[in-house]
């Protein structure tokens, strides 16, 4: 029996981040001689959430079990996500994340990097502390060229794959429902708070502006195309909200009576279902995208951080993502309708894409899986 310990934002109730620690655990299930335990900030609720075992990554008191549980591992993987990035005026968010990787490496165990995005490194400290830490992990791989790029920068000395993000893995394209999808009167939104270096905005008139542009658009939508919008949060913890954000985009709007903001978020599997009944996904969250297009249903990126162009340029539909900063109702209108008269050969181009980053996601599963094949069990 081999222990694979997994390190990541998990338990903190962001659906796309569930969706990463889910497509980890579906495809480690497939290996009867697999477990897994999580080390996470908030363990009930990984546990409740996944039925996996799970060890809290903070605070003195689980010091004595974090040590026991990563030295009676034979391989810990630190991702996926965007986890590699300063958040806030120093590195303190970056330590945090790199410690139990520094601290394996110290126990000799096999130690990775999955699928991990890198984004944002502004400070000096940062890049030292990311190429001491990274020095001699086996494996490190990155989920877009853009976070290579950085590392490279950074003169990160190991070999950095691209893959894809695990997400890809949980649900297939059913080309046989394209038409059901052309036709449905759902458009799912998925928004958020706009801010990159800490919790708040920096350019309050811009967001002013994207607001508006968004409110503009959905109603589009559905004078148009007679579309029913659905906001749906990906986040509703007390500093990071997404249905304040939905919220200030319908107040902008005519029609109230088509709009409908989800309560609460949903769990990924109720996400994946919402989207197959749906024509187009608009989001700034990054995994309505990836899990939009691993269905076949076209999307339109909202870039409010680097990650969303870097995965709309993967899967060729950079056409489709617009930046915040030069937003407006008509370009985002634009792409609607573009998107509408080409659907079939969109959703046919995302089709292709998602199934080489289907083969990247499972290569990189094999690799991790292979590079504890040679070790024994202490």
């Amino acid at each position: 029996m081999k222990k694979f310990a997994i390190h990541g934002f998990y338990g903190q109730g962001n659906l796309g981040d569930e969706a990463i620690l889910k497509a980890l655990l579906q495809e480690f299930s497939k290996f009867p001689n697999i477990k897994v335990v999580v080390f996470c900030s908030k363990p009930k609720q990984v546990f409740r959430a996944h039925g996996v075992r799970s060890v809290n990554s903070q605070g003195r008191r689980n010091f004595l079990r974090r040590i026991w549980e990563i030295k009676t591992s034979d391989l810990f993987i630190l991702g996926g996500g965007g986890l590699l990035k300063d958040y806030g005026n120093d590195s303190s968010s970056l330590k945090e994340w790199l410690r139990l990787l520094k601290f394996a490496k110290k126990l000799n165990i096999k130690t990775a990097l999955c699928a991990v995005g890198v984004e944002n490194i502004r400070y000096d400290e940062s890049r030292k502390l990311i190429r001491d830490a990274l020095d001699k992990v086996d494996v490190i791989t990155v989920r877009d060229c853009s976070s290579k790029d950085i590392l490279r920068d950074i003169r990160v000395a190991n070999e950095v794959k691209v893959v894809s993000d695990p997400a890809v893995l949980l649900t297939n394209i059913n080309t046989d429902k394209l038409e059901d999808n052309l036709v449905s009167p759902k458009v799912i939104i998925c928004i958020r708070h706009w801010f990159s270096k800490g919790f708040y905005i920096e350019k309050p008139e811009i967001n002013e502006n994207f607001i508006r542009s968004l409110s503009i658009a959905a109603d589009f939508l559905i004078e148009h195309y007679n579309k029913k919008i659905y906001f749906v949060p990906f986040r509703t913890t007390s500093y990071d909200d997404d249905r304040i954000v939905a919220k200030q985009v319908v107040s902008y709007m005519k029609h109230k009576d088509k709009i409908y903001i989800h309560s609460s978020a949903p769990e990924v599997d109720e996400f994946i279902e919402m989207v197959k009944q749906s024509s187009l996904v608009i989001g700034m969250r990054l995994h309505s995208l990836i899990l939009g297009t691993s269905i076949g249903v076209p999307v339109i990126g909202l870039e409010y951080m680097p990650k969303v162009r870097a995965y709309m340029e993967s899967i060729k539909q950079s056409e489709y993502s617009l930046d915040l900063e030069t937003i407006t109702s008509e370009k985002l209108i634009n792409k609607i309708l573009i998107t509408f008269e080409k659907y079939k050969e969109r959703s046919q181009v995302i089709g292709l894409e998602i199934s080489r980053l289907k083969k990247l996601a499972s290569t990189n599963i094999e690799d991790l899986i292979e590079l504890t094949n040679s070790v024994r069990r202490r």
